[in-house]
């Protein structure tokens, strides 16, 4: 009876992290970019577009690709990781709750999403792990602990483990040496809290950090003597803390910037950081090589989608554009004297006006006028008694507005029996 009620409390524990979420009952977790890479002379970013799909930019030494969507239905932002031999490992929350991942591979391309499965509150992270040639997942489940699956070659994926803790948003994980893993994760709180592996030691305790943090976390290691964290925190910048191999962690130091999501970030080869964040609908970036060159504009995110140009008002009972054409019968022959009189009581709405074109009924007699007064007679010889209308079509910006306005106005007329 006892064996059987344990299995059924490790069957709801299971479930915990393995039951599907609906679709519907998921939105977007920790939007952020993420970047990776091999060297200074290979480098990929990634992130999601707003149209929920995977894309893709890439460095090669010289320059930055254009954004290229790799398709995908992605309900967080992206985490990507390089291996040496050039492939690059990219993880992500599909509209199940389920991780999906997705490889490049410099002989084949890109290939399809797989499910790794799972139930997550949080966007993975994913890590290549030094000596083994394993790939590291790591995210936190729907009860708020850590996940974590790992691939090894020629075995495949193992199982789901719960990593255990009280935690919250995207973790951040690097391996800095060989058969070593360095997970970064925050807790519920907001303070930053540390977890360990090597093959001597199993898994550490959650070892606390400090800070005051509002984002997910990523990390990076140029080698075995340096680690650096990055998270966004509650003053809205973002911020850095340290640990170098005299075993003792810095303080954390502001990067600043108005980032609205985690940073995304990659040592790119000893004493060479380079960091992303969204701002908005653009991408931000900053780098470090002995010192920080600060923020720099990295473009907009894909797919883009420009607000909608402000409205010119138009004329008010207080601005009008008024066609005077003072006159009874015109005779045959005769001329037909037209004026423009702009009148405004709001110099706000003041139009500068660029020409006015003069026309009788359909077209025809036309005359157009670029200067004030803004007047001019038009001679018409229509039959007696017949009745025409005289128009004045106005061409104008508003204060402030490049926007070039139409406005016609006009007049009957009759020609005199």
């Amino acid at each position: 009876m006892v064996r059987r009620f344990l299995l059924g409390v490790l069957a709801c524990c299971a479930a915990v992290l393995t039951c599907a979420v609906p679709a519907h009952a998921l939105g977007v977790v920790d939007d952020d970019p993420a970047v990776a890479a091999r060297g200074a002379g290979d480098m990929r970013a990634v992130i999601r577009g707003s149209d929920a799909a995977l894309w893709t930019r890439s460095w090669d030494g010289s320059s930055w690709t254009a954004w290229t969507s790799l398709g995908g239905e992605l309900t967080s932002g992206p985490s990507i990781s390089a291996r040496p031999d050039g492939v690059y490992d990219v993880v992500a929350r599909g509209t199940d709750g389920a991780v999906y991942h997705k490889a490049f591979t410099p002989a084949g391309g890109w290939t399809e999403w797989a499910s790794l499965g799972g139930g997550f509150l949080s966007a993975p992270a994913v890590s290549y792990r030094q000596g083994t040639g394993q790939i590291d997942v790591v995210g936190v489940g729907l009860d708020n602990a850590l996940y974590f699956k790992s691939y090894e070659p020629g075995t495949g994926w193992s199982e789901w483990a719960t990593l255990g803790g009280g935690l919250a948003g995207r973790p951040g994980m690097i391996s800095p040496d060989p058969q070593h893993i360095e997970i970064y994760a925050r807790g519920t709180a907001g303070d930053l809290f540390e977890k360990y592996w090597t093959p001597s030691t199993g898994w550490s305790e959650y070892l606390p950090l400090g800070g005051q943090l509002i984002s997910g976390i990523s990390a990076t290691a140029w080698d075995a003597n340096r680690r650096d964290v990055f998270a966004r925190a509650i003053d809205g910048a973002l911020w850095i803390r340290s640990w170098t191999n005299t075993g003792a962690w810095a303080p954390w130091a502001r990067l600043g910037g108005a980032p609205s999501s985690a940073p995304g970030a990659t040592a790119v080869g000893p004493n060479r950081l380079e960091v992303f964040v969204r701002g908005g609908q653009q991408v931000a970036s900053n780098s470090f090589s002995s010192t920080w060159t600060g923020w720099r504009g990295f473009g907009y995110a894909p797919l883009f989608s420009a607000p909608p140009p402000a409205v010119v008002p138009g004329p008010t009972p207080g601005s009008s554009l008024r066609l005077n054409a003072g006159f009874g019968c015109i005779p045959v022959g005769g001329r037909v004297p037209v004026r423009i009189r702009i009148k405004q009581r709001s110099s706000r709405l003041k139009p500068r006006v660029i020409k006015i074109v003069f026309f009788i009924d359909g077209g025809k007699h036309k005359r157009t006028d670029r200067h004030r007064p803004y007047k001019t007679r038009i001679r018409v010889s229509y039959r007696r008694g017949s009745r025409h209308r005289v128009h004045a079509r106005i061409y104008f910006r508003r204060k402030g507005s490049h926007r070039v306005h139409r406005k016609t106005v006009s007049k009957r007329f009759t020609m005199c029996p």
